[in-house]
This record gives structure tokens, C-alpha cells and sequence, in this order.
């Protein structure tokens, strides 16, 4: 069975959150349920970072999704598959974007960003979105947005964690109605309604929460690390 799962405050604490006392406990009994199941990172960060996390974690035969969509990465080949939504034209205006757009705004407002090949994530507060949009408005025909609570990700269009999962799933024939998807925010609500069996830690935001009711999945009582092995072992008990 597969399992997609999304890494930042949902597998682990994003910025500024507390670790739990049962994090580290739910990362070794991830390890130990890797040795049964594909497991399958989705993540905005680029492909050092999940070169970390894999290493760290022991997964590294697996292509993840990095940077929303824009590809997938494995890091025990280092084979890097981009996403065909990906075209020359979105390629070009993106490149303007990250080089020249986003560190105006960074600068005007006080604002750290992280740069990718193909996603820029800007770390800021929901509220500053609108800001942020307006001030890329001429841009927008060919830009998506995703958008949490800490942080703005900007992307080409068409590309983001839903379509890199729809790759991931393309290239490797997998069967995501038969598929476990654990995601923790409304950012991955959009790749979860392509999969089958859903869950949520329980720091999930309740936009999710409410989603993975409505759909009948798991909602774990841990969270985090700890929340993301419960539902594993919850959904895929169902078998």
C-alpha cells in the first residue's frame, strides 16, 4: 500500500511549533512501518530538503513531491522528474517572479523567502496574502498560490501538490483510491480528494479537520509524527 504524507506541520512541527514528547517515538515506529508500505513524502520544500528528511528517515528509493508539485525527486538516484504542466512560457515569467518580484516584496514588507527551481515560498502571516497578490497582480495568469497560516507558496500555474501526486501516480501506476493520504492544512485538501482513505493529526487546521470528516476518514487524537503512525495503522488495518 501507498501512503502519501505531507512533512511541515503535519509529519513534523513547522516554525515555531513545540515538539511533543511522542514525536521522536512516532518517527522510529514510521521507520518500522516503511519495511510494510510506500511510503511517499509531499512537501513545498526543494529536493535537498527531502533528501534530508528521506536520508534521516531511511526512504530514499522513493520519488517524493517537491516544491508543490513542480516535481518528483528521488534521492537514492538523484533522478529529478519535472512536472509537463511546466511550460517554457510559465517557465520564463516564474523565473522573473523569484529573481526580481519576490525580493521587492520581500524587501517592502520585511519578509524572509526561500527559492526553488520552479516554487518561492514566502514565510509571512495569512494576512499579508492579499498584499502579496496585488503586488504580483500582473503576473497572475500564470501563478498559483497556496497559501497557510506562516507562509505564502507561489508556484507556475497549474502546478501544486495535487498535480505532483497525479504524477507521482502516472508514473508509478498507482492505485490512489486504494492509496493512504495524511495532510494537516486547506493547502492539502486539494491532493486529498484524490485518494482514498484519508486522515489528519490532530494539530490539523479545522478547515482540514471538518474536510476529513465530511469524508468519513481518521482524525487522530496525537499529533504530528505520532498522529501520522496512528492513522497509518488505523486506515490500513481497514484491509
Amino acid at each position: 500500500m501507498t501512503v502519501f504524507i505531507s512533512v511541515e506541520d503535519c509529519l513534523w512541527p513547522g516554525r515555531g511549533k513545540k515538539v511533543l514528547n511522542d514525536f521522536y517515538y512516532g518517527l522510529i515506529e514510521l521507520k518500522d512501518l516503511a519495511k510494510k508500505l510506500n511510503i511517499i513524502f509531499c512537501t513545498g520544500g526543494d529536493q535537498n530538503y527531502i533528501e534530508a528528511v528521506a536520508a534521516a528517515l531511511g526512504f530514499t528509493d522513493n520519488y517524493s513531491i517537491i516544491e508543490n508539485g513542480a516535481a518528483i525527486f528521488c534521492s537514492a538516484s538523484g533522478n529529478i522528474v519535472l512536472n509537463p504542466r511546466i511550460t517554457k512560457v510559465s517557465q520564463e515569467v516564474f523565473e522573473e517572479v523569484s529573481r526580481k518580484a519576490v525580493p521587492e516584496i520581500s524587501d517592502k514588507y520585511n519578509l524572509s523567502f526561500w527559492r526553488g527551481v520552479f516554487c518561492v515560498r514566502i514565510v509571512g502571516k495569512r494576512t499579508l496574502f492579499f498584499k502579496i497578490k496585488k503586488a504580483l497582480e500582473k503576473y497572475d495568469p500564470w501563478l498559483n498560490f497556496s497559501v497557510t497560516d506562516n507562509s505564502i507558496d507561489i508556484t507556475p500555474k497549474g502546478i501544486n501538490k495535487a498535480s505532483g501526486v497525479n504524477l507521482r501516480a502516472e508514473l508509478s501506476a498507482e492505485n490512489l483510491k486504494q492509496s493512504i493520504g495524511i495532510g494537516s492544512s486547506e493547502q492539502d485538501m486539494s491532493w486529498l480528494e484524490m485518494i482514498g482513505k484519508i486522515g489528519c493529526p490532530a494539530n490539523a487546521d479545522d478547515k482540514c479537520k471538518n474536510y476529513i470528516k465530511k469524508r468519513r476518514g481518521y482524525i487522530s487524537s496525537s499529533s504530528y509524527s505520532a498522529g501520522v503512525t496512528d492513522i497509518i495503522k488505523n486506515l490500513s488495518r481497514e484491509d
